[in-house]
């Protein structure tokens, strides 16, 4: 048996419910393989591709250094970032948003659990 999700599918899940898409809303057919938690800004060798990213941005909250995030994420053929604001991040730069626009690359922000 086979099966796949992408990131549209999320939006169905219990979970997802109050998750808001800010970016990369043409990558929403993205499949999905795998979900990691990454709070370190260095991940190439963590990441092989179709990988759901959730963090909550504990070493990310400098702006240069979430877009530098997002960059290797791209680079790495991730799914998408989950992103769970809170005391680290509070808002996605816009310079993140157009790169991830750019790239198809799905942003999704967690405002509560």
């Amino acid at each position: 048996m086979s099966y796949s999700l992408t990131v549209q599918d999320l939006f169905d899940k219990k979970h997802f419910q109050n998750v808001e898409m800010i970016a990369g809303h043409g990558g929403v057919s993205n499949t999905i393989k795998w979900v990691h938690i990454l709070e370190s800004k260095e991940i190439t060798s963590l990441i092989k591709g179709n990988e759901l990213i959730l963090t909550t941005g504990i070493q990310l909250n400098e702006e240069k250094t979430l877009f530098n995030f997002v960059e290797q994420l791209i680079a790495k053929g991730a799914a998408g970032l989950c992103i769970e604001f809170g005391e680290h991040i509070q808002s996605v730069p816009h310079q993140v948003i157009e790169l991830a626009n750019l790239h198809c690359f799905p942003i999704l922000v967690f405002s509560k659990i």
